[in-house]
């Protein structure tokens, strides 16, 4: 288990957003033939502490999440629900990992166009996320 795994858990558990989507939540990718609204999260970048005699188990992660939508309202919507669920979030409750807290850095909306002359749009409105949480670390035999 995982941070994203942690995370994917509790945004799943949340009625206000999987009612939306019908539970179309996914980790980096989505399988084929999934059809719209849909959820994607995924991590940009993960940063440890270090000490002078090892890791500390201290860990800050970006987080992109990405709401696809066929129209804006809904779009906004999730993205919404996303957005009150975890900025300022701070809970000891994932199960595999001490959460600290989570910040909003960004929050934007795109339209990818379709075919030339047709009216076919997905709206996608992306929260970009810190995440501060405590990990186990390996120990080492000592030298």
């Amino acid at each position: 288990m995982t941070l994203a795994t942690d995370l994917h858990g509790y945004l799943s558990r949340r009625r206000d957003i999987v009612d939306v989507v019908d539970g179309s939540m996914f980790v980096t990718s989505v399988p084929p033939g999934i059809s719209m609204p849909y959820v994607v999260m995924e991590m940009n970048g993960l940063d440890s502490d270090q000490t002078m005699s090892s890791a500390s188990g201290l860990y800050t992660a970006s987080y992109q999440i990405t709401c696809y939508a066929e129209d804006v309202g809904t779009a906004e919507r999730v993205a919404d629900a996303i957005r009150l669920a975890l900025d300022g979030y701070q809970t000891d409750d994932f199960p595999t990992v001490t959460l600290d807290a989570i910040q909003l850095d960004d929050d934007r909306m795109d339209t990818i166009y379709g075919r030339p002359g047709e009216l076919d749009y997905t709206h996608q409105r992306t929260l970009d996320f810190t995440i501060w949480y405590r990990d186990t670390v390996p120990s080492f035999p000592a030298t």
